[in-house]
């Protein structure tokens, strides 16, 4: 898979050099984007490190795992949210299927008028308390068992 990834990024970088050497960029898109600014530093003799392609790859790897990781997180806890809310869970789901009906394929635009799902996401974003995440703190008396030994939250 690595490999596959590879490969693929290594082409994108291998578009954007062809397209600065000829200076063929896409404007459309607006211009210079992130891999361009790399491939322009990649000529800079005056940088204390330089940057090569592979840091160009370890870039934007980066950023593609940052974005479908971040967005895996948020749909995982607005689903654990509308589980442990059944009512809400239920609103949420009469809302899709009332924007969608039998349709397969939707848009931005179809996805734009799910208000409530929006709200439901916008809410498991929000801060969660540090207690609710803070191990147990040590000085609790711990209760042994027959292999294992947990804490007592009494």
């Amino acid at each position: 898979m690595h490999h596959k990834v590879d490969a693929v990024v290594e082409d994108v970088i291998n578009e954007h050099t062809k397209n600065l050497a000829t200076n063929n960029s896409d404007d459309a898109l607006g211009g210079e984007d992130l891999v361009d600014v790399l491939l322009r530093l990649t000529k800079d003799r005056n940088l204390q490190f330089p940057i090569t392609n592979d840091n160009i790859k370890d870039v934007v790897v980066d950023l593609f795992g940052a974005v479908t990781d971040t967005t895996s997180i948020t749909i995982t806890l607005a689903m654990a949210e509308m589980m442990k809310n059944p009512s809400i869970l239920a609103k949420a789901q009469a809302e899709v299927r009332e924007t969608f009906g039998d349709n397969v394929t939707f848009d931005k635009i179809d996805v734009e008028e799910l208000k409530y799902l929006k709200l439901v996401v916008k809410e498991s974003r929000k801060p969660i308390p540090l207690d609710v995440l803070s191990i147990p703190s040590l000085d609790r008396p711990f209760v042994s068992g027959s292999d294992t030994l947990s804490f007592d939250f009494t």
